[in-house]
This record gives structure tokens, sequence and C-alpha cells, in this order.
């Protein structure tokens, strides 16, 4: 009985003899190695998770970010000596079409660690639906050829194209096309040639996935009866 009345009679001085022995042990271990604040050496690469695959990424995303963080001395040593101690994630589970800003989740696999400083914090997204098209391949001659010589019958071996991407931009696109310059050209063309997606206003789309990319052009070209070349001496007299 006489034990417990002295310890109710003493349980203030008890507590803060504990909390000033935890004080004490804290300070002696922080001292011995204390909290810094530091930006971390590498750029963090931005992961993307989550997104719908029917919906597809209109806006530009940075590649990698910058952070801050505070921890021990010890714990930096270990930060910087192993790989994949921090990572950014960006999460796009659950969202719809349209425009939506994002926090990045900052993961650092060791403790005790605190994120002072995120750049940049959050990202603003616009998720578009993924649309498929096919359109058929036409070819598109400039130029002559060089005096004398002419272009035969032109072949292509893609006729149609399918392509993917942004909703807005595969609705845009009006047909697929390749361009050949015949200018100033004496020999056949036999090689693969890029196809491009053109609009309405006859520009060339952009952001475009094109199954196939290439087709193969074939120009024969021919010298025309009554012409051959020659070569031309020129001589200089002083």
């Amino acid at each position: 009985m006489n034990n417990m009345r002295w310890l109710a009679s003493n349980i203030r001085t008890l507590l803060l003899a504990f909390v000033l022995g935890v004080a004490v042990w804290i300070s002696a271990v922080s001292s011995a190695d204390p909290d810094e604040v530091r930006a971390f050496p590498k750029s963090i690469p931005i992961e993307i998770i989550g997104q719908d695959p029917s919906l597809i990424l209109t806006s530009e995303i940075p590649g990698s970010m910058d952070v801050t963080i505070r921890a021990p001395q010890s714990v930096w040593e270990l930060l910087e000596s192993q790989d994949n101690t921090v990572r950014a994630i960006l999460d796009l589970s659950g969202l719809g079409e349209g425009e939506h800003t994002v926090d990045i989740q900052i993961q650092v696999t060791l403790r005790p660690t605190q994120v002072v400083l995120a750049n940049p914090s959050s990202i603003t997204v616009t998720l578009e639906p993924l649309s498929t098209e096919t359109l058929p391949v036409s070819l598109s001659l400039s130029g002559q050829p060089a005096a004398g010589y002419q272009a035969g019958e032109t072949t292509w071996d893609v006729k149609e194209v399918v392509i993917s991407g942004p909703k807005s931009v595969v609705d845009a696109a009006m047909r697929a096309r390749v361009v050949i310059n015949l200018d100033g050209i004496r020999e056949s063309i036999d090689e693969s040639v890029g196809i491009q997606i053109i609009n309405a206003q006859n520009e060339i789309l952009r952001g475009l996935t094109v199954s196939p990319e290439l087709t193969t052009v074939n120009v024969p070209i021919s010298q025309q009866g009554g012409f051959r070349d020659v070569a031309v001496k020129v001589v200089v007299r002083g």
C-alpha cells in the first residue's frame, strides 16, 4: 500500500524523468547522426501507372523531376549508394476522358526520411479516347525529270494504312499519301518512302501511329527518243 502511495505521489516526477531521458537519448542520437536536408543528386524518372488502355495521353509529361529530402546522414549514404531508392509515381487510375491535375507520389524505400520539396509536385494531364481508322494510300509526283527523260508508270506496294491515336487527330485525317520529287532525275526510283497522313488543309498530321509506315515506290525513268547525253569539254584560251 505504501508503495502505491509513493508511486501516486511521485508519478509526475517519474514521467518528467522519463521524458527527459528520451530527450537526452534523441539528442545524443541526433548529434551522432544529424538530419540533413539535401536535393537528391539524380533526377527521378516519372513512372505512369493505371492508365485506361482505351485512352491516350495527349499532354506532354516531363520525363523526370527533382526532390529535396530530409534524412539522417547515415540514411543519405544509403540513398546515394543504392539504386531505385526514390520513385516518382503518376497514378492515372480511375481517370476518364478530359483534363485532370494529378499529384505525383514520391516513394522513398529507406526510413526515416521526409520529402521536403518536389518539383513538380503535380502535373496536368489530358486523356483522349484512342481511335483507329483505315485510309487509302495515294501517290503524289512533283517536279519533272531532267530534259530528255520521262517517267513511266509509277507503282507502290502499300495501298492502305491503319492509323491510330487521339480521336481528335484521327478524325482530322483525310488521306494518306506518298510524295516523290522527280526534279532533274535521270535514273529510275526504287526505294522505301514514308507515308504521310494529311488533313483537309493539306497539312501533315503528327502524333499518330501509322501501320505500315513505309511503302516501296518504283518510278521507271527512261531517255526519250532523239535525246542523248553528251560530254562537253570546255577549252579556255588565253
